[in-house]
């Protein structure tokens, strides 16, 4: 039986995995000024928009979920002529609207999936709530292919899919605190205070921000951007001792991945990894998360097998 994962371009994969069979990527709206556009852009697409300030604070960009008729019309082209079975894991429904939207469309449009089918089996779709963001999103996709490789059975597919909501850790480090006050006051969040994102600039504070379980949190801020990349990644490494709930981590950077080579703790993660048999993913940032944390954001997501022990800033 011939199966897909489908993910929103909101959820951060590495180009290879992107490309492959074992994913679809259903373009989520950006809006860049006055045009309104669909989100397929390349990871060498989205390096350009950093460089030529297309998402500068300046400048008017947003997102917008994919529309019940998006969805129909991705499911039409691209997954029921070509798959049996596929599923679904949104962004987090604390954040978006696309869980309850692939609900409704299976609840009304499934009676008309066989019409786009070139064979008499049957399609099923399952939808699951990653509970996460960017990174985290990004971790319960890579999470499925690995138990998909490991040849395991449809039924325990689904459920261990879907308990990986329940342990994903996502950790945030942007680059410029005044960029996410900006960002998240044009969308009337008004959590960061305008004084305490201009002291944070010119101090260089760096606020943690933790994602998972349909929950965002501000753990705290530390000084510099570099402190809160190596304490990230000293949690992701005293996560790997204690056990983790899948042998994989993802990591998204808004730049250049050729710059993260010079953070210490990261290449020490990287070792740690490799000792242990953990896959470590790595890819640009999507344009939905650039936009919301801005330049030079960095982002990683791990699952450790205690879903309690989370990163405690020092």
């Amino acid at each position: 039986m011939s199966s897909v994962i489908i993910v929103d371009s909101a959820c951060d994969l590495p180009e290879r995995v992107v490309n492959s069979k074992s994913v679809q990527v259903l373009p989520l709206n950006l809006l860049l000024g006055d045009r309104q556009v669909v989100d397929i852009y390349s990871a060498e697409e989205r390096l350009k928009m950093l460089h030529d300030g297309t998402l500068d604070i300046k400048k008017d960009v947003n997102t917008a979920p994919a529309t019940r008729e998006q969805i129909i019309d991705f499911l039409v082209s691209k997954i029921l002529p070509n798959y049996d079975f596929a599923i679904v894991q949104t962004v987090t429904r604390a954040r978006s609207p696309q869980y309850e939207m692939w609900q409704e469309v299976n609840t009304t449009f499934a009676a008309s999936y066989r019409r786009y089918r070139n064979t008499d089996k049957n399609f099923t779709l399952r939808i699951m709530n990653s509970g996460a963001m960017f990174t985290g999103q990004g971790l319960m996709a890579l999470n499925t292919i690995h138990l998909g490789q490991q040849g395991v059975s449809r039924r325990e597919l689904l459920e261990k899919s879907k308990s990986m909501a329940d342990y994903i850790q996502s950790y945030a480090a942007p680059m410029d605190l005044h960029y996410l006050r900006e960002r998240a006051r044009r969308k009337g969040d008004r959590s960061i205070g305008f004084l305490s994102a201009h002291l944070g600039k010119a101090m260089n504070i760096c606020p943690i921000v933790y994602g998972g379980q349909d929950a965002t949190e501000n753990m705290g801020t530390v000084k510099g951007q570099e402190n809160a990349i190596n304490q990230i990644a000293m949690h992701a490494m005293r996560s790997i001792e204690k056990g983790l709930r899948s042998p994989l981590i993802s990591i998204a950077y808004a730049g250049p991945l050729e710059d993260l080579e010079r953070y210490s703790a990261l290449n020490d993660l990287k070792g740690m990894a490799k000792e242990y048999g953990v896959r470590i993913a790595t890819s640009v940032h999507m344009v939905t998360a650039m936009i919301n944390m801005g330049p030079g954001a960095f982002s990683l997501a791990v699952a450790p097998s205690d879903p309690d022990f989370k990163l405690r800033i020092k």
